[in-house]
């Protein structure tokens, strides 16, 4: 089930970010090409249905735009959301089961949320067989989570895995390039 073009998983943040047209906070130009990209065919940008239930109407300030559900409709094709399955929740449960440690630093868990998105593209990839090119997050681990205490950071969560080096789960993870949506071809304005 691979498509054609760059494939890029994106968290949540990425589409409240680009939502909320915040240019003081994120590359906002990055985030309108790379799905520019997607609805020219060069690129398909993926993410979990769990993103309909984490951008809430009350982020977005921009009330034109309707629902982040009329948003991807909008797209046509150009988002993807995939469903979570019986393999993708198990695969989160797992990654939330693991003993987060980083040097000195007090355990962290790892969100719920964050653990059914990295499961998903992890599924994306390997289940699907769709080459993930990046998956696209700003989530730093630097805000605290609804389940109390600050959580994994999605960019930089191979530095919590102390100790998890033969973990195939983590391992999955690892693998992923997780970065900024940056894109690599920006436009001169």
């Amino acid at each position: 089930m691979s498509s054609k073009g760059s494939n890029f998983f994106w968290d949540s943040c990425c589409f409240i970010a680009f939502l909320n047209d915040d240019r003081n906070a994120y590359d906002i130009p990055s985030l309108e090409q790379f799905l520019g990209d997607a609805k020219n065919g060069k690129a398909r940008i993926y993410s979990s249905t769990i993103t309909l239930a984490e951008v809430r109407p009350s982020f977005l300030k921009k009330r034109s735009i309707g629902t982040f559900a009329d948003f991807v409709d909008d797209l046509s094709g150009a988002v993807v959301l995939l469903d979570p399955t019986p393999d993708i929740m198990t695969k989160a449960g797992y990654l939330r089961d693991l003993k987060y440690k980083k040097a000195n630093a007090t355990g962290r868990q790892l969100g719920t949320p964050d653990a059914i998105m990295l499961a998903t593209c992890v599924y994306l990839r390997d289940t699907l067989g769709v080459a993930v090119d990046h998956f696209h997050t700003y989530d730093q681990g630097k805000k605290r989570g609804l389940e109390g205490g600050k959580g994994i950071p999605l960019i930089g969560y191979q530095e919590w895995c102390e100790g998890l080096s033969n973990n195939p789960t983590a391992l999955e993870v690892i693998s992923l390039s997780r970065c900024h949506p940056i894109h690599p071809e920006p436009r001169l304005t």
